[in-house]
């Protein structure tokens, strides 16, 4: 039987990421999932399509990401207190948005924490989608999905079935979103990363853990410290992205 969440459902089913839940993505991921950070030419971009207040894209642009595309289907105002985004998101619906479109704009990889919808509709449609547009021009996919989102026959084709299918990062603390109260009770859902790749034969294939802590250890060895904190919604992205890393931000300054 499903644990009964403490939380009301979203609007939009928005639950915006915390760093270190994308810091333990980024610890686990093999070298050449995600594009180099590096600046070239042609820079290669990093996608997130549900970039709700920007917190995926902000902890990749902590990790020296700097090629950065966001966009959602209600945006979030800059001056709104949950909007840490490094780089404008503007109003695009990922369902409605041409299947060439990451070929166009050279986005070489997804890192986005999807909409869920009734009975996951919503997260199995983002993750079919993401896949169509990347086989444009090739690239990684990363979804935070329910762990056992895997489960199922009707997924099999996405999953058991699909050459590109990398596996999964396991999270051992469940997630408190950034956005939502913070409650007693806590969250009743666990979470993964699922991960594809059109590079597939030449990375590694299988399941890894991650702990908050993880996510923490590796902000920390770019320079930013978080603590255990209840997080609140005031990041100074000036600092942030202009000047470098502080070394001395904490969960206050994370959400």
């Amino acid at each position: 039987m499903r644990a009964k969440s403490a939380y009301r459902r979203s609007e939009h089913d928005r639950y915006f990421t915390p760093f270190w839940v994308t810091g333990a993505l980024l610890s686990a991921l093999p070298a050449g999932f995600l594009p180099s950070p590096q600046i070239m030419p042609q820079p290669v971009a990093i996608a997130d399509p549900f970039a709700g207040g920007g917190h995926i894209l902000a902890a990749l642009g902590m990790a020296q990401h700097r090629h950065l595309v966001g966009s959602d289907i209600a945006p979030l105002a800059s001056s709104d207190l949950h909007c840490v985004a490094p780089v404008a998101v503007e109003r695009r619906d990922f369902f409605q948005a041409p299947l060439a479109d990451a070929a166009r704009r050279n986005i070489g990889a997804i890192v986005t924490n999807p909409p869920y919808g009734p009975g996951g509709r919503l997260a199995l449609a983002a993750v079919e989608r993401a896949l169509a547009m990347l086989a444009f021009r090739g690239g990684s996919l990363a979804m935070l999905l329910q762990v056992d989102f895997d489960s199922g026959a009707t997924r099999t084709h996405l999953f058991r079935d699909c050459p590109n299918y990398l596996g999964k990062v396991a999270l051992l603390n469940r997630i408190r979103w950034v956005n939502l109260p913070q409650l007693k009770d806590g969250p009743s859902q666990n979470h993964a990363w699922f991960l594809w790749s059109s590079t597939s034969e030449s990375l590694p294939r299988g399941a890894a853990w991650r702990s908050k802590a993880d996510g923490n250890a590796f902000f920390a060895r770019h320079g930013y410290l978080f603590s255990d904190a209840a997080p609140t919604p005031n990041l100074d992205l000036g600092k942030l992205f202009v000047f470098g890393p502080s070394g001395g931000l904490s969960d206050e300054a994370a959400a």
